[in-house]
């Protein structure tokens, strides 16, 4: 499908990487695809990530990306693209988990996705840029640290990346505690048993999280945009992975972008963007 704008461009907006993370398979690390005879309509985008959408506009709801192997960060009101993680996002902190990653680990599934099967588009495998934004940002940077031998990916753009999002181990006394805040108030609780703690959330809808999380003004605080250090894909000790040269090679773009926000001031916008 060629693009309105851009003629030159081909676009498919609907194709999977992986199986959908419902079920049993909720928080579990992506699972491939089975194989199938399934047709899939890619001349219109599937349905979002769960998340709460508000009225707010971000950049990504004026501006449609047109290509690249994106990372959407934004608030709340991204849309979906090829993939993307919302900053709204529950980054699963479960204490009953194999893998703690799994929001980076989704993005490796989309490139080892593309590097698979970009030929068949009539794509290049050994020229995949991976790009991103704002808390998709923070993934791509990730991405970087945790793959540094066979990244796939050959170039990266990381805009607008907030600081460390790591968790610092030796100052939370309990790096699970906002999922368990969440949990007793879904009625999950069931104490020390993290199992049960988990599997009776995999039940509970999607939209019922989201909303106690956007709702949740109590003290202590929750917040799941940190991700935690384990020494397999995230790190805690950064500076000493690039001084040991255990990053992904390539170039990179490292820049924020200069409208970060969508509005109707478009004087303003006009100014900022230095139109």
């Amino acid at each position: 499908m060629l693009n309105d704008i851009y003629p030159d461009v081909r676009q498919y907006l609907l194709v999977p990487y992986a199986q959908p993370p419902v079920g049993d398979l909720r928080w579990q690390s992506p699972q491939k695809l089975k194989k199938m005879n399934r047709r899939f309509d890619s001349t219109r985008y599937g349905p979002a990530c769960p998340q709460y959408v508000s009225s707010y506009d971000s950049i990504w709801t004026e501006y449609s990306p047109t290509a690249l192997l994106y990372s959407l960060g934004g608030s709340r009101t991204e849309g979906s693209t090829a993939w993307f993680t919302a900053e709204k996002t529950v980054y699963p902190k479960v204490r009953s988990l194999d893998e703690t990653s799994l929001t980076l680990l989704n993005v490796r599934a989309a490139v080892e996705w593309v590097y698979e099967n970009i030929e068949s588009f009539g794509g290049n495998k050994d020229n995949i840029m991976l790009w991103a934004q704002s808390q998709g940002a923070v993934l791509t940077h990730l991405y970087t640290l945790a793959f540094p031998d066979n990244p796939l990916a050959t170039k990266f753009g990381i805009l607008s990346q907030p600081p460390s999002v790591i968790i610092k181990l030796t100052t939370t006394a309990d790096v699970y505690a906002d999922f368990d805040i969440i949990a007793k108030a879904l009625g999950c609780n069931y104490g020390s048993d993290a199992m049960a703690e988990l599997e009776c959330m995999r039940k509970v809808s999607w939209v019922r999280i989201s909303e106690f999380i956007r709702r949740y003004t109590a003290s202590p605080s929750i917040s799941f945009s940190s991700h935690i250090p384990d020494e397999k894909y995230i790190f805690a000790d950064e500076p000493a992975r690039y001084a040991a040269r255990k990053v992904a090679p390539g170039p990179a773009i490292r820049s924020n972008v200069d409208r970060e926000s969508a509005s109707t001031n478009f004087t303003a916008a006009a100014l900022t963007e230095q139109e």
